[in-house]
C-alpha cells in the first residue's frame, strides 16, 4: 500500500511541475497553476477562451465536452494537431501529456481553428 501512495504523490508532483512550466511558457506566473479554480480561469486565458466557460464545467455531461475542447485548444496552442485518439489519450493519461507539453513544445499563442478547412492560426504567434 505504501508503494501506491509513493507513486500517487510522484504523479501529482509531476503534474504540478508540468502545469507550472506550461503556465510559464504561456507568459503567466507559475503559482497561478496551483490555485484551485483560478488556474482554470488562467488556462482559459492561455487558450483564448472566455472566462464563462468555467460555468459550463459545472453542468453535467456538458463538462466532459468542454474539457475535451479545453484540452484540444491547449494542444493547438502548443502546435499539436488534434484527433480523437489524442483526445482519449489526454483524458486517460494526463500525466503523460502535460509533461510532454511542458518539456518539448513551445507556446504559440491562443489557437483559432477553422473547422471547415482544418486550418489553425495563432493570435500572438511569437517571431
Amino acid at each position: 500500500m505504501e508503494i501506491l501512495s509513493i507513486i500517487y504523490v510522484a504523479i501529482i508532483i509531476i503534474l504540478i511541475a508540468s502545469m507550472w512550466i506550461i503556465y510559464l511558457k504561456a507568459g503567466k506566473s507559475g503559482w497561478e497553476a496551483i490555485i484551485p479554480v483560478y488556474n482554470i480561469v488562467v488556462l482559459l486565458k492561455i487558450i483564448g477562451k472566455p472566462w464563462w466557460w468555467i460555468l459550463l464545467l459545472i453542468i453535467p455531461i456538458l463538462n466532459v465536452y468542454i474539457s475535451f475542447k479545453i484540452f484540444r485548444h491547449l494542444a493547438l496552442s502548443f502546435d499539436i494537431q488534434w484527433d480523437i485518439s489524442y483526445a482519449i489519450f489526454v483524458h486517460l493519461f494526463p500525466f503523460v501529456l502535460l509533461p510532454y507539453l511542458a518539456f518539448s513544445k513551445r507556446y504559440c499563442g491562443p489557437a483559432i481553428l477553422f473547422p471547415t478547412s482544418g486550418t489553425v492560426l495563432y493570435e500572438n504567434y511569437p517571431e
